[in-house]
């Protein structure tokens, strides 16, 4: 007798694009709620290795789960709060603390929206140890990149596009210059000042703690087991300070794009 098999598939939406958040201000709190998950997913022992704008959804009210708090007791100011951002993905996770292997030296990311110290060393040919602090500064390209989908002034995106589009070895500072130029605009409304501010605010952050002799030397080469703490508190420290400035400017950037 003929042996046959009878399979359901089922299919369930928990999310959507960061286009269809109704703003500057809830995206960067799904923005924010994504990085909680990245610290999960690294507190866990994985790095993601590739944050990029199809690997964030946004969770519309409607899709929201009624524990949907309870993964961030890490972050004592979230308690109450619900989750409207998610990472996904995770198939170019790895364990952090086997970054030193063949798998860990392999260049990762999706490259509109790599850092600019990995872009770097691509352009040079250096050996370089992914770090979150890399993911971290992702999450800044793709936020920039949602707010270019939405302006309405036509050579305003062009700007944005071009400057997520240029070659691998202008990206980096293209990216940056468009940063700053914004955040110093002062034909711009308050809120969007605010906005572009705290961008430009996350970057120095971010290339501050870049500059560190542990990005220089540590990072350089492969790690030693004695180098996995200092490896591990860099990124806590940094997860910290980009999400509370994140917080904290909720109140401050537009609530609607058209206010952009």
């Amino acid at each position: 007798m003929e042996q046959q098999e009878h399979r359901h598939s089922l299919i369930k939406t928990i999310g959507r694009d960061l286009f269809s958040t109704t703003g500057p201000r809830q995206l960067i709190k799904c923005v924010a709620h994504a990085i909680i998950g990245h610290h999960s997913l690294f507190e866990g022992g994985w790095l993601h290795r590739d944050v990029s704008i199809c690997n964030i959804l946004f969770i519309p009210s409607g899709l929201r789960g009624a524990n949907s708090d309870k993964f961030y007791c890490k972050f004592p100011w979230t308690s109450g709060m619900e989750r409207i951002g998610m990472l996904i993905d995770h198939g170019h996770a790895i364990k952090w603390r086997d970054l030193s292997g063949e798998a860990g030296l392999q260049r990762m990311g999706t490259i509109p929206f790599m850092s600019s110290r990995l872009l770097k060393a691509w352009e040079s040919e250096e050996t370089v140890i992914h770090h979150p602090l890399d993911d971290l500064e992702s999450f800044l390209w793709v936020t920039m990149w949602v707010v270019a989908f939405h302006d309405t002034n036509k050579a305003t995106y062009k700007e944005w596009r071009d400057a997520f589009t240029a070659p691998r070895d202008l990206l980096r500072h293209v990216r940056s210059g468009v940063v700053r130029e914004h955040s110093y605009d002062e034909s711009k409304t308050p809120r969007q000042r605010a906005f572009f501010r705290l961008m430009g605010n996350i970057l120095t952050e971010l290339e501050n703690q870049g500059r560190s002799s542990f990005f220089a030397t540590t990072l350089a080469s492969p790690l030693q087991a004695s180098q996995l703490k200092q490896y591990k508190d860099v990124a806590i420290l940094c997860y910290h300070k980009i999400v509370d400035m994140l917080i904290e400017a909720d109140q401050l950037v537009p609530e609607s794009w058209a206010e952009m």
